[in-house]
């Protein structure tokens, strides 16, 4: 082919221009075809009209375009026409608006915002999908924006829940928020800073939320002091000028003054609350954080032979070393099998998604020393870690945080049951030096497995805590070696792995009203700080085990969990050390009904919602599989069986105050010297 391509003379006219070129190239160069000069500027002039009737037909569709991003019709970069799914468009194009959310945060801005781009770098890592797009002072004004208001949600309740945790910054807390809002969002970066912001108040319902009229006064809540206590249950409303404007130990009741379209029903994250009748002489405080609400994860890594009654308690297998025994031992493959199976199913994704739904913000995991000092004559199935793993993996995904809890240790730290691991006759692990030495090297190892998980992108952020041991024998506590003991060499260890102002660490000392371990720990909080900050008193309340004495009616618990588990806590309370409840049940030796639970579950949260130091509390068990010989038994003790029948969500119960229901004038007289786990107790 000849080349058509030579260069033309510079500045010579298109026409002269065209006379240059060969006469093939001609036809390329102004149409296919000879023509004459007159033809020749007949088709230039054509050709110049073309360009004048695009140039106006462009300019309209510029206009159309400003006055559709006028109306907010259309965004700025973004065209009219949309690619297919999956096409380079729907891969690269922003979304056309983002919801935005105003968070304040607990601290000053100067001092714990020292690196801005870092900080929301960290936040928008924590709270993905959401991200943290500006921070700036007042306490720390946090802006959140997302694609959806489910994000934001979602981001909320990471905050609202834990807190905002930054491995930079350190844990920051919720002041206030406010409602989430719909702005056009830049998406290039000539587009304006700066944009206009309308903020609104929450409103008070949580199903509905009605359009406020801009420019007027949105809805305010206003404290006023009743003359006498309300004698029905009362929602109290976060107001965060309370405590600096009202005396602490006034009776509060906060009225919403609300359009008359709104009722008031939405459940605040953080309420204050009234408190139960003071037996500590201590001023009431008038508000604090709501106490978590949490569930244990028991019978799945540690098993227990009423637990899994088919497999276990009806065969007479008493514990978990039996069971594998009875299957040929830890090498056979029939107990890997039926072992590996169980951690296997018995929880799933599904489970968590309905106790989240239940309100669940934090689970308890019972685990044995064989998790982390695995050794085949032990006579216990390896491989639990792996199940350990993918479960904190989920638990991350929906933001719940997770204790570890050493629930059995070698040689049983508890004489006669079955959560050790090994039934033995004597708490041999406080009675058998070497196995006393290998229990503290379990307690060891499982910090450093926490640490493992810490440094794991999938799991970092779940593990909030360790318990040392699970309900050792109160006998023990003054034994050499015992609980006081263990309790004082181990805790400044671990506090050289874990520090105070990340990890908790609980311990359990099983005393029936805690008065000497309660001020053991009060003076090693004062003498040591740097080590006994964030010791959490761990205490178990069930209404069983002798506490279930006939005959047997209703009233009888809800006397018990009103007016005689608070004198049973006033120790703790007294001596101002942070509290938790790990295990607690609807359980009380005799059946019961749904009414009696949903009764029972409200009057426990309302306990532990309104006792002072109570940090939150762990329902035994998450589940219970069924006795095929005994159908119906222990349904009080499995929330998913509970869950939907029996109770509703925690997050739509009435316990912000003390026993709701019940009149506390009432209550018989307990003093917490004298008064036990077994006390009986009837109205008056």
């Amino acid at each position: 082919m000849p080349n058509m391509t030579r260069p033309l003379a510079a500045g010579a006219t298109p026409q002269q221009q065209h006379q240059m070129l060969p006469s093939a190239a001609r036809k390329h160069h102004l149409g296919e075809g000879d023509f004459s000069d007159d033809e020749h500027v007949s088709s230039c002039f054509s050709r110049a009209v073309l360009v004048a009737v695009l140039g106006l037909m462009l300019a309209a569709v510029a206009i159309g375009a400003l006055v559709a991003m006028r109306h907010g019709w259309l965004m700025p970069g973004q065209s009219g026409s949309r690619a297919p799914q999956g096409g380079p468009a729907a891969q690269t194009a922003p979304p056309s608006q983002e919801v935005t959310q105003a968070l304040t945060l607990d601290g000053d801005f100067q001092t714990v915002v020292t690196d801005k781009a870092m900080f929301l770098q960290e936040c928008s890592g924590r709270l993905a999908p959401a991200r943290c797009v500006d921070v700036k002072p007042g306490s720390i004004l946090l802006t959140v924006a997302g694609a959806s208001m489910q994000v934001l949600k979602a981001a909320e309740s990471i905050v609202t829940s834990f807190g905002l945790s930054l491995p930079s910054f350190g844990t920051l807390r919720l002041t206030s928020l406010k409602m989430p809002f719909e702005i056009p969002m830049p998406n290039h970066d000539q587009w304006p800073a700066e944009l206009p912001k309308i903020e609104r108040e929450r409103t008070t319902s949580r199903e509905q939320q009605e359009p406020l009229i801009f420019g007027t006064t949105p809805p305010m809540f206003t404290p006023t002091l009743p003359p006498t206590p309300p004698p029905t249950t009362t929602r109290l409303w976060e107001s965060p000028t309370l405590e600096t404007t009202l005396e602490p130990a006034l009776p509060l009741t906060l009225e919403p003054t609300l359009p008359p379209t709104l009722p008031p029903t939405l459940l605040p994250t953080t309420l204050p609350r009234t408190l139960p009748p003071d037996t500590t002489g201590e001023p009431a405080a008038s508000s604090r954080e709501a106490p978590f609400i949490g569930v244990n994860l028991g019978g799945w890594l540690v098993l227990e032979s009423w637990m899994w009654a088919a497999e276990m308690e009806n065969k007479g297998i008493k514990d978990e070393w039996s069971l594998v025994k009875s299957l040929g031992g830890p090498g056979d493959m029939r107990a890997i099998s039926l072992i590996q199976n169980h951690r296997d199913t018995f929880l799933t994704e599904s489970d968590l998604d309905s106790l989240v739904n239940f309100g669940v913000t934090r689970v308890r995991i019972p685990v044995g020393w064989w998790l982390v000092d695995y050794d085949l004559a032990d006579g216990f199935v390896d491989g639990a870690k792996h199940f350990l793993t993918r479960a904190l993996g989920w638990l991350k995904n929906r933001n719940i945080r997770a204790l570890l809890d050493l629930h059995a240790l070698p040689g049983a730290q508890a004489s006669k049951q079955g959560y050790t691991g090994k039934m033995e006759q004597s708490p041999g692990f406080f009675l058998d030096e070497s196995q006393y030495r290998r229990g503290k090297g379990a307690i060891r190892k499982l910090a450093g497995l926490i640490l493992e998980y810490e440094s794991d992108s999938a799991t970092s952020g779940v593990i909030f805590g360790m318990e040392l041991v699970n309900e050792p024998d109160e006998q023990m506590w003054d034994h050499t070696p015992g609980q006081r003991t263990l309790y004082e060499e181990i805790i400044p260890e671990l506090r050289t792995m874990l520090p105070a102002d990340r990890y908790a660490l609980y311990i359990n000392p099983q005393e029936g009203t805690p008065h000497t371990s309660a001020l053991w720990l009060q003076n090693r909080i004062r003498d040591d700080p740097q080590n006994y900050a964030n010791v959490v008193y761990d205490i178990h309340v069930y209404h069983g085990y002798g506490d279930d004495q006939a005959p047997w009616t209703p009233e009888q618990d809800s006397c018990k969990t009103c007016c005689r588990d608070p004198a049973r806590m006033a120790p703790l309370v007294q001596a101002q050390v942070p509290i938790a409840i790990g295990e607690y049940s609807l359980t009380t030796g005799f059946a019961g009904d749904n009414a009696f639970w949903a009764s029972f579950m409200q009057n426990q949260l309302s306990l532990w919602y309104n006792t002072k130091g109570i940090e939150g509390s762990f329902f035994w068990n998450f589940r219970i599989l069924p006795n095929p010989q005994k159908a119906g038994w222990y349904v009080e003790f499995s929330l998913l069986n509970l869950y939907g029948s029996a109770l509703q969500s925690a997050l739509d119960m009435e316990y912000y105050t003390l026993c709701p229901a019940e009149d506390l004038e009432r209550c018989p007289a307990f003093s917490a010297q004298t008064v036990g786990p077994n006390s009986r107790c009837l109205w008056t």
